[in-house]
């Protein structure tokens, strides 16, 4: 990312905040094989200064809020931690949201679907309730609750651990009251009978999803469809 003279300036005290703050410390986390690219290196410092609009205090706060969640949650290891079987059977449900392609500004398109937590919840759970002796959480009422609480924090990871800047969130269910004011703000609800019209305004026909009227057929499962222009930087 290029940056002008004046935020040269504020990234370099970004990175001496950082520094006073620890969070520039190799993770603790990590194992000896791994490298820090994608948690504290200088590409994505940048991406959270850039997140917090050149602004070296609110790039600061966002990247120690993503700091303290992936230190609780022990997000570096997490992957040697999962059984096998529930990663297959998790796998087999998820279409990956990144769809590979992008919006006529060069952003990449993510699709998510709230049906993948109602499929996942009425398949793996119970099973996996049932295999633990713990009781299953699939009441109406839970389910619902396990379905808005999954959709805020999604919301929150996108907009807190991922620094890139959320362009445009479009959404068939108002989801406002559950988001903060400034994701609130980026949120277009659409009636069916708009979607297509609206998202051809940002989108090129090539790139919508074929069940929202253009001619993209999604990737099964999670392999990303690149476009053209990804393709060529990769080769």
């Amino acid at each position: 990312m290029d940056l002008t003279k004046e935020e040269t300036k504020d990234f370099a005290t970004f990175h001496r905040l950082c520094m006073e703050n620890g969070l520039l410390e190799r993770p603790r986390d990590l194992r000896t094989a791994d490298v820090q690219d994608g948690v504290n290196d200088e590409v994505t410092l940048l991406r959270f200064f850039k997140a917090g609009c050149q602004n070296s205090h609110r790039a600061l706060q966002q990247l120690q809020e993503a700091t303290k969640f992936r230190e609780e949650q022990h997000i570096l290891p997490l992957y040697t931690t999962i059984h096998v079987d529930d990663f297959e059977d998790t796998r087999k449900l998820v279409i990956s949201p990144l769809t590979g392609r992008r919006d006529k500004c060069g952003l990449p398109i993510l699709v998510w679907t709230m049906l993948f937590h109602d499929t996942l919840a009425r398949s793996v759970l119970p099973r996996r309730s049932a295999m633990s002796g713990r009781p299953s959480p699939l009441t109406p009422v839970s389910n619902a609750i396990y379905l808005v609480d999954a959709s805020v924090q999604v919301r929150w990871i996108l907009m807190t651990c991922y620094p890139e800047i959320i362009e445009r969130i479009f959404e068939s269910q108002p989801a406002r009251k559950w988001v903060d004011p400034g994701t609130a703000a980026k949120v277009v609800v659409l009636k069916k009978s708009a979607v297509y019209t609206t998202l051809e305004k940002s989108i090129d026909k090539e790139n919508i999803p074929t069940k929202f009227g253009g001619g993209f057929a999604a990737p099964n499962r999670m392999s990303p469809d690149l476009d053209h222009g990804i393709h060529q930087r990769l080769h």
